[in-house]
Order: structure tokens, then sequence, then C-alpha cells
């Protein structure tokens, strides 16, 4: 397997862009808390290109081992402005980087796609162009929560590591995520090791995603997101749709559906439905008990780590409630020597 880190001299190209990194700090923020790109007329305009070299700068050249980034696709502004605030607490905390993006389409491959389900279209992105600055990226949804924010990303890998017994010097997991009561996948929180093996299967699910949203029948919402994600778990490949091989009809049937009404919240059901994924997929991938990464609001308690409203309303109200009880709230206010809003 490729190892992926980036060069002395990729780094050293990126270092040369330092003068860029004080256009992105808002007065009083922290140097590790980028502020989230904003397209609204009214606001301060960020280019994604200004915006993410700065953000890879401040990863290649921070002289840190282990480096993560955050990345959210928000999709509402009164839910965008508390989750952001909640994702950046969190990503402050650590030393990580925070990422949002707001725009309507991140490709034009993908107009009229409703915005929440262009993530993968973000993380092809940052994978493919900064991939070797980083060397996790965790895709949180825009109705996740931090809640327990002492766990940091590398206390819930070496979490997974222990129930699955993988041991330190083994090869680590490429992609961790967790499934919920109805189905084997959840992608509201997927953690991606930033390497080319997982680079290739987000290329994938951002080229079948593309592939079946505008052919043959553009706008056809049952082809996106989870499903499509699915389908690469299963084994599909776009070039297989491309050349005929598959049909729409097969993609879902045939390599999407065998996830879906299967129960993976605990951990003996987890690894029963991880026993789905074709072998040679398999090792890559670890599915993470429930509560341990993507905890729902009906089994959530105040030592997980993410809760996640999906399938929840109104999420304004339940995001603006339970940010508020974060532990990095809680913290935030302290460092301001303020009691916290609740």
């Amino acid at each position: 397997m490729k190892k992926c880190q980036a060069s002395i001299k990729h780094r050293k190209k990126l270092m040369l862009k330092f003068n860029l990194l004080e256009k992105l700090k808002p007065n009083g923020q922290k140097k590790n808390m980028i502020a989230p790109l904003q397209t609204a007329q009214n606001d301060k305009i960020l280019t994604p290109k200004l915006l993410f070299l700065c953000l890879c700068f401040f990863l290649a050249a921070s002289g840190k081992k282990k480096t993560v980034m955050i990345a959210s696709v928000a999709i509402s502004t009164p839910l965008r402005a508390e989750s952001d605030l909640n994702h950046q607490f969190y990503a402050s905390k650590h030393d990580y980087q925070y990422v949002s993006y707001h725009n309507k389409t991140f490709f034009k491959d993908m107009q009229n796609m409703h915005l929440a389900y262009q993530k993968v279209g973000l993380a092809h992105y940052l994978l493919e162009k900064y991939g070797d600055a980083m060397d996790y990226l965790l895709l949180v949804d825009n109705d996740a929560v931090f809640m327990n924010c002492n766990k940091s990303v590398y206390d819930i890998i070496a979490a997974v590591n222990t129930v699955y017994n993988k041991y330190p010097s083994e090869e680590p997991f490429d992609i961790i995520f967790s499934g919920d009561q109805f189905q084997a996948v959840n992608t509201g929180t997927v953690l991606f090791r930033s390497c080319q093996w997982s680079r290739d299967f987000v290329r994938n699910w951002f080229n079948l995603t593309t592939l079946l949203w505008n052919n043959p029948s553009p706008s056809d919402m049952s082809f996106v997101d989870q499903t499509v994600f699915q389908a690469v778990l299963g084994g599909l490949t776009a070039d297989k749709v491309v050349s005929g091989k598959i049909s729409k009809l097969e993609v879902k049937n045939r390599f999407s559906e065998p996830f879906n009404h299967r129960n993976a919240t605990t951990l003996r059901l987890a690894m029963s439905a991880r026993e789905i994924i074709p072998h040679y997929i398999r090792s890559h991938v670890a599915i993470a008990p429930q509560k341990l990464m993507n905890s729902y609001l009906y089994s959530f308690d105040k030592s997980d780590w993410i809760i996640h409203f999906a399938g929840y309303y109104p999420k304004h109200d339940l995001v603006s409630t339970y940010y508020r009880q974060s532990t990095c709230y809680f913290e935030w206010f302290r460092t301001l020597e303020r009691d916290p809003i609740v």
C-alpha cells in the first residue's frame, strides 16, 4: 500500500504561502480555527482556492506528526451557524482544522443536487488536492454535534482498533464509519485515512455519484450519497456502469440493497454486517458500534462522542439545544472568562 505523506519539497512550497494566513483569521480567533467558506452576497467571500490553500499550509507547516481535517457541507443558514461553531470549538481544542462549505453547487456535475448530498464532492476535492498534508479527513454532517469533546479522533481510532483486535503494528483501517438500527451504513460521520486506497475509494464514490445523477435520468434522488457509498463498498466501480455491464437497477438491488435493513448498532451486529463487504475491500474498512462515533437521540448519553440528528426534526432546535450542552461549549466560555449562555 502506498504511503500517503507529503514530500519535503511539497511542504516547502506550501510554506511560501504564509502571507495568506492572516487574511483568513477573524479578529480574536484562534489560529487553527479557519473561518468557514461563505458565499452569500452579503458575506465576506473567501474563494475555495484561497481557503483550501491556507488550510493545507496549516496542516503541512505545523510540524506535527498527526493532523486531522474536519469537513462539513452546510445545509441551511440557521442550522449552519451553530453547527459550525460546535465543529470549530472541537477542532480548536484538538488543534485540528475545520472547513465548512456553504455554496449551492460544489461541482457542475452535481447541478440541482441537494447540498447535503454533495459532501462526496468536498471529500473528493480535499483528498485529491490536499491529502498529502493531512493524516485523516473526518466528514461530519451539518446536523451532527460533538458532545464529548475530550475524545480525540485518535481516541476513536484506538477504540475501533481495540474492538477489532488490531495491533498497533498492523496497517490501520482506511475508512471507519458506523451504521444504525435500520442499515449497516450511515455516512453522517465517516473517517478517511489519507492514503491512496481511500482516495481511490472516494474518487470512485464521486465518479459513480455524478454518473448516476446525470445519466440517463437526471435528478434521481435515489442514487446519491449513502446509496452510492454502499454500492462502492459492495465492489461496484464506475467503469462497470459506463460499459453497460451494470444497470442502474442493479446498482441499487445488487450492490447497495444488501446493506439496508441490517441492524449495526452493536459490535456484534456491526461485525456481522461487515461480512457483506467483499474481502478485498473489507480489510480496509471498519464498521464501528454506533455509539462509538455516531449516536442517535434515542440512545445518546453524555459520554458519547457525537450525536447525529438523522431523521429527527426540527434539526435547528435540536442542534441549538445540544451544542450548548457539549463539553467544548463550556470550555470555550471558560477561556473567555464568561458564563455560558444556556
